[in-house]
């Protein structure tokens, strides 16, 4: 057996693998990513079958390969396009000097209603469930969701400590608290009506409720 360096086959593989790992943004792109996402973002990484895929996206199998040569490619470009589609606008709504109340419960009404979007629950349903094979993409909604939601939060809620409205130390700890405390009610309650409709009564009241209790442990009243 030859003991020399095939230069060649090297580089075949390496192509390959390099083909592997590169998406074709062609004609029919936008098409086959709607199909897949629909889904992915339904059955979850697993569940997805490429004929489901195929079919979804109006396409053959060889035209679904032709643009993503991979399923884990397919599935990080879907979840990928999810969130940047999530959080193109933060949800947080400036309360552009409002005092806190009713300017707080108004703000997170605004989260709660973008919480419990059917496209968002579906979002990070299927990044739970994949977190371990997908660890980067939890990593990545994480990061969006601080920038887009915890940030602006924490403005809002210093704004309104430094106009002696409220009193705390860590603005941006009692964001988080805040948040978490809004998204664990909302998971408690059925929010959806038989048609798929968001109800917004009970987002409005969780809202109401979690701005009462900030307001109750840190708010400074006035005369």
């Amino acid at each position: 057996m030859s003991r020399f360096f095939d230069l060649k086959r090297f580089q075949r593989v390496n192509d390959v693998m390099r083909d592997r790992n590169t998406i074709n943004r062609g004609r029919k792109f936008d098409q086959v990513r709607n199909g897949a996402s629909d889904v992915f973002l339904h059955d979850g990484y697993a569940g997805a079958s490429v004929d489901d895929i195929a079919r979804a996206a109006r396409v053959s199998k060889a035209t679904l390969y032709s643009y993503f040569p991979d399923k884990k490619l397919m599935f990080q470009e879907v979840v990928e396009a999810a969130m940047a589609q999530a959080f193109a606008l933060s949800p947080v709504v400036a309360a552009q000097g409002a005092p806190i109340d009713p300017g707080l419960r108004e703000m997170l009404a605004h989260v709660g209603m973008w919480l419990v979007r059917p496209q968002h629950l579906r979002l990070q349903r299927v990044l739970m469930a994949e977190s371990e094979r997908f660890p980067a993409l939890l990593q990545s909604y994480r990061r969006q969701l601080d920038d887009s939601i915890m940030a602006p939060l924490t403005s809002e809620l210093e704004a309104w400590r430094d106009s002696g409205q409220l009193s705390v130390d860590d603005c941006g700890q009692l964001a988080r608290l805040t948040f978490s405390l809004l998204a664990g009610g909302l998971h408690l309650v059925s929010l959806p009506d038989r048609n798929g409709t968001i109800i917004e009564e009970p987002v409005a009241q969780l809202a109401f409720e979690t701005a009462d209790m900030v307001l109750r442990a840190h708010g400074i009243r006035t005369a």
